[in-house]
């Protein structure tokens, strides 16, 4: 058990490397992290809470609303049951583009990229907002999948139960 002075010493030397710590437990959780990044974009929306551009305003179907409409309820009997409104893009076309998402952990960022041929004219189309987390999906991410190691990791580091 660990009492008093060793306890504070314990918390101050961790505090100096959580940087380090944090950075290594997401190391380790960047299929999770991929995860999150597939599962925000499945639900239409970007790195800023908005959803994703609506298949109307689209470019591709150049102001045809009876395309877009037919391609919407095309894509209700493909895409995965994510709830989002049915006329908002999610990136799922054939599922290859979910699967082309990338992460690297670096020392104080994380990189979403994504790999598919697509990639660029759909970030472009839609402001440059599908890559990354937004607010709600990185607490979530944080809460459920890097908390409970970092936790591990206090208890163990400062002796606490």
């Amino acid at each position: 058990m660990t009492y008093g002075n060793d306890m504070i010493k314990r918390i101050k030397d961790f505090n100096k490397n959580l940087e380090g710590t944090v950075t290594s437990i997401a190391r380790n959780k960047t299929e999770e992290l991929k995860d999150a990044q597939v599962f925000q974009t499945l639900s239409g929306l970007g790195n800023d809470g908005k959803y994703l551009m609506r298949y109307q305003d689209d470019p591709y179907f150049k102001g045809d609303l009876f395309a877009a409409a037919a391609y919407m309820e095309y894509k209700k009997r493909y895409s995965p049951n994510v709830q989002k409104p049915a006329d908002v893009m999610d990136g799922y076309i054939t599922g290859l583009f979910h699967s082309q998402w990338q992460v690297k952990v670096k020392k104080k960022t994380l990189e979403i990229t994504n790999t598919s041929p697509i990639y660029g004219e759909l970030e472009e189309k839609n402001d440059n907002t599908m890559t990354g987390f937004n607010e709600d999906t990185a607490k979530e991410t944080f809460y459920y999948s890097i908390r409970p190691r970092l936790m591990k990791e206090v208890r163990k580091q400062t002796g606490a139960k």
